[in-house]
């Protein structure tokens, strides 16, 4: 009869934790994704009974954001950064702006964000980067503090407006 040898050579060893490796990877990843649909499935059920809610009520000025979709909105826009490595931040702002803007009634009015993450990436590109990289250094850092608290703020309010009805 003839022996099997228990022993393996060590590039197969190798092969096997390096394919082990990617096993737990891939796991992990999927769980994340299961994580995100769970949340992005509870979201949708609390936003549609807060809209409920907040139709039913009798003020003027309210916001009708819930919590739950807010995480799912951050879970998703951290994800879509991490894949794109930073090059999809514009429209991940733009994403949050929507949202922010598309639950809140002012006066009876509802407001839309009609901005675009191309418009802001041009925006991000020429005011942010370019102008940033001489002004910044030359203002000790204040300028970014102005661009990212005040410029973006007129970026946003200028895409934003009321909703016909």
């Amino acid at each position: 009869m003839a022996k099997i040898s228990l022993k393996q050579p060590v590039w197969v060893v190798i092969i096997c934790r390096r394919a082990l490796i990617v096993e737990v990877v891939m796991v992990f990843i999927l769980l994340i994704i299961l994580v995100i649909v769970a949340v992005a499935i509870v979201a949708v059920v609390f936003s549609k009974r807060q809209k409920e809610e907040a139709e039913s009520t009798t003020e003027a000025s309210y916001f009708e954001g819930g919590f739950w979709h807010y995480v799912g909105l951050s879970l998703g826009g951290f994800l879509v950064c991490l894949i794109t490595l930073g090059i999809a931040f514009p429209w991940v702002c733009c994403w949050f702006i929507k949202w922010r803007t598309d639950h809140t009634v002012v006066n009876g009015k509802r407001l839309q964000f009609t901005g675009k993450g191309i418009s802001l990436f041009g925006h991000f590109l020429l005011k942010g980067w370019l102008l940033g990289l001489i002004l910044g250094p030359l203002t000790l850092g204040l300028y970014w503090i102005y661009y990212f608290c005040v410029s973006l703020k007129k970026w946003e309010v200028k895409n934003t407006s009321f909703k016909d009805n």
